[in-house]
Formats: C-alpha cells, sequence, structure tokens
C-alpha cells in the first residue's frame, strides 16, 4: 500500500487539502496511522 511505504520512508507526512470538509483527505491519513499503530509527531 502507498502509505505504507510513504510512513517507512519519510519521517514527517504533511496532508494539504483545499476545502474544510470533515472527513477529509488529512483524516483519511490520521485514520490509517491509528490502524497501523503509528504515532504522528
Amino acid at each position: 500500500m502507498l502509505l505504507h511505504e510513504v510512513f517507512g520512508k519519510f519521517k514527517y507526512v504533511i496532508a494539504i487539502e483545499d476545502g474544510c470538509i470533515q472527513g477529509g483527505m488529512g483524516s483519511a491519513v490520521l485514520e490509517f496511522m491509528a490502524i497501523v499503530d503509528t504515532v504522528p509527531t
């Protein structure tokens, strides 16, 4: 999966999205991190 590769390669990941809809890309990335037990810094 792409996010597994990204989190394995980079120390920091920034999600930028246009708009303010709740449950967007940033939320999806945080949910993924929670599922795979990765702690954001």
